[in-house]
């Protein structure tokens, strides 16, 4: 399988192409690091576009001598400059070319740092890529751990829950660590302010008993020694608490449970994590095969 690396010759690629190597070291995938480069284009003359498409050949090369530069000797990788419109539309056009497994993009440099924060190319892919998209963290170059102890799915109960948490135990096995797998649900306080009437708090109590039966089916149906651990955690706000769990070093989450199947589309708690997380986080399409590596699915 292939994960492809977005690289623009700045901080934010140089961070991507960690991660990326990082998870392809673990996995033993291929990268393809790739730069984007408008194709030349009419306007203006021939000769305009002729040193205009030189100008941006010779900015891709510098871009990729970076990455080259940056990219681990033991990973093996293929270097591309790639047209595209933008930069979101070339890699989107790369990874149906390529089949890709996953593409790992770096957060925008306006972002605090040590946090995810997906910038424009990065918010684009995230609103119908066809492959997995994870974003690293500002500055994780700096950061970055040799190896991942633990990778963390942020579960719920619904199909696209199920293939996230699929996708997280195939990536935990094939990086050989374990996994925590955890629901966040919101605080009963919040649900239910008191004064409440009985029925309700019932309701709610009920409401949170089923959530941690549905946890532990789930995490029954793994590989006991692939789970570190399953928690049901409650929070007054679900996303802040999936930003901030100790110890995790990839949050794995799903697609919204609507729009087009295989296509990553974030929906309300995803959109919050990918802006705020302190960790890499993967979100994986509705709908696409779990296997993020060649290794195989968990079963």
């Amino acid at each position: 399988m292939t994960i492809i690396i977005g690289v623009n010759g700045t901080s934010s690629g140089d961070d991507a192409l960690v991660l990326g190597s990082l998870l392809a070291r673990c996995t033993g995938d291929d990268m393809i690091v790739a730069v984007v480069m408008p194709a030349a284009s009419g306007r203006g003359g021939p000769l305009w576009s002729l040193g205009r498409f030189a100008a941006m050949s010779g900015r891709a090369d510098e871009v990729l001598a970076r990455a080259h530069a940056l990219t681990p000797a033991d990973v093996r990788a293929d270097f591309r400059a790639v047209p595209g419109r933008s930069a979101a539309g070339g890699l989107h056009a790369l990874a149906e070319q390529v089949h890709a497994s996953l593409i790992v993009l770096g957060s925008t440099g306006r972002g605090p740092v040590g946090r995810v924060l997906a910038g424009g190319t990065a918010a684009r892919l995230l609103s119908g890529s066809p492959a997995p998209v994870a974003v690293a963290p500002r500055e994780f170059r700096t950061q970055a751990p040799e190896r991942l102890d633990q990778i963390t799915a942020a579960y719920i109960d619904t199909p696209e829950g199920n293939v996230a948490l699929d996708a997280a135990a195939a990536l935990a096995r094939s990086v050989d660590t374990r996994l925590l797998v955890i629901t966040v649900v919101p605080s009963p306080d919040l649900l239910v302010p008191p004064p409440a009437q009985p029925p309700m708090k019932e309701f709610v109590a009920g409401a949170l008993d089923s959530a941690g039966e549905a946890l532990d089916l789930a995490v029954a149906g793994l590989p006991p020694e692939l789970v570190r651990a399953s928690e049901i955690v409650e929070a007054d706000y679900v996303a802040a608490a999936l930003a901030d769990l100790p110890d995790t070093q990839l949050l794995v989450c799903g697609s919204r449970a609507y729009g087009p199947l295989r296509r990553v589309l974030l929906g309300e708690v995803s959109s919050e994590v990918i802006r705020t997380a302190a960790y890499p986080v993967l979100v994986v399409p509705r709908g696409s095969d779990p296997t993020l590596s060649g290794h195989g699915p968990v079963g």
